[in-house]
């Protein structure tokens, strides 16, 4: 599906005069880091990416899994408004 670029962005902004995005963006991306911030010891955690709107995440690991150069990841999906992890 293709987007008029013009009618997308004015849509954009008048959203964004309203504050209801900004407000639940900034809500959803604390919650994240508060999940974060009170992550099991057991694993270390990357930073958070704060993505484009679709997602926001944070990996994590521990030393079995650094040396398999392999991490999980805590996945919050914007559009489904849900966390996902794995």
């Amino acid at each position: 599906m293709e987007y008029d670029i013009q009618k997308s962005l004015d849509l954009y902004k008048e959203q964004l005069s309203y504050g209801y995005i900004r407000t639940a963006y900034i809500t959803l991306t604390k919650y994240v880091a508060e999940l974060k911030s009170n992550f099991s010891t057991q694993y270390k955690t990357g930073n958070i990416s704060f993505g484009y709107l679709d997602y926001t995440y944070f990996s994590f690991f521990n030393q079995y899994l650094r040396e398999q150069k392999l991490r999980f990841g805590v996945v919050l999906n914007h559009k489904k408004c849900n966390l996902n992890y794995g």
